[in-house]
């Protein structure tokens, strides 16, 4: 219940440690939000300063993708990484409007 509206380029930044090296699964989930103004939804992901994967979460209306998203409440987004062990940083920049950050899992 501690979901952050982030306005257009805005940014959130967290340090997390991994204990061993290895391909990982960074997921990322987002409150799934419709552009009132007919623009998109983009965000973008970024670890250790690498370039950023910019994701959309505009889904067309009544597609499955976008029922998945309203039924779990939240748009899960994946992204393949190799980290070193250690400590890293997560980067999670809004793009546009309307973002809302949930959650973020390594698996």
């Amino acid at each position: 219940m501690r979901a952050v509206a982030l306005p257009k380029g805005g940014q959130l930044t967290y340090r997390f440690t991994v204990d061993k090296a290895g391909d990982y699964t960074l997921q990322t989930a987002l409150i799934p939000t419709h552009a009132v103004d007919g623009g998109d939804i983009r965000y973008s992901v970024s670890v250790d300063g690498a370039e950023p994967t910019v994701y959309s979460l505009k889904e067309p209306f009544r597609s499955e993708q976008w029922k998945q998203n309203v039924l779990r409440g939240q748009a899960l987004r994946s992204l393949p990484v190799s980290l070193d062990e250690g400590g890293h940083t997560l980067t999670v920049r809004a793009l546009d409007e309307h973002i809302v950050v949930d959650q973020w899992a390594l698996f």
